[in-house]
Order: structure tokens, then sequence, then C-alpha cells
């Protein structure tokens, strides 16, 4: 299924196809459970393309097969079990995993390069615990 929605691109968001798995507006908790992702692409013209594509198999080959047929080239997800990580870093699939938030200002976070930011990391993630420490601490002033 295909969305024609088009956001301006006002960063240095690299020349690449990115999906995000999604639930419910928001990023899905796990990559292996998710049947829908959102996948968004750069066009020349310096818009972003955004195709919400449904995911019918849950078997990790075939997920691959067919993220790699689809063209992405980074999965930006909460978690992934490892036996999908291996299979997509083996297809030369990037993972970006313990980002959380809605889908929306996730994707405005990675068009502005600001993913970083503790407020996308899920919780427990050692980012985030390593975040609230140096606050605690008063580190990051």
């Amino acid at each position: 299924m295909k969305i024609g929605s088009y956001w301006p691109v006002f960063c240095t968001m690299t020349d690449m196809k990115v999906a995000i798995p999604h639930w419910r507006g928001r990023v899905s908790p796990v990559l292996d459970a998710a049947n829908r992702l959102v996948l968004c692409e750069r066009t020349d013209r310096g818009t972003v393309v955004r195709e919400d594509i449904l995911l019918a198999d849950t078997d990790p080959g075939t997920r691959v097969d067919a993220l790699h047929q689809l063209g992405v080239e980074k999965v930006i997800c909460g978690t992934v079990s490892q036996c999908l990580r291996r299979a997509l870093e083996a297809a030369g699939i990037q993972i970006q995993a313990n980002i959380c938030g809605d889908v929306e200002t996730v994707i405005e976070a990675c068009l502005n390069d600001r993913l970083a930011d503790s407020k996308f990391s899920m919780p427990g993630s050692q980012h985030r615990q390593q975040h609230q420490r140096q606050r605690r601490h008063g580190w990051n002033r």
C-alpha cells in the first residue's frame, strides 16, 4: 500500500532508503514481530517520499529478502533478535536499534540527524542510562 506523503528536506540526510517498523503510530518495539514498515527515501528534488509496506511473513529469511528487494539500506527499530540482525547485516542492511517514539517525530529526527538524542532511546538502553547518569551528576551542563 502506498501513501503519497512528502516532507521538505532541510537537513543532511544521506541518500538511502530507510525502513521503520511501526505499530499504532509509534516505532514498533520488536522488528521481528512488526508487520508494517514505513519506507522513507529522499528524491532528487529534495523531498522525502513515504511508503507504507505490509510484511505478511515473519520468517527472518523471508523478511530480509523482502527488505532487500525493496532496496532498504537501513532499518531504524526498537529491538531485533540476533538471528534477524545477523541476516540483515549479511545482506548489507544497516540497523539502528534501541529507537522508540512517534514515527513522524523519529522520521523528522532522522532527517535532522538527531536520533542520538536520548528521548529516542528505548527505556533501559545503555544510551538512555548513560544520559541519565550524566544528568544526575551534572556532567552535561
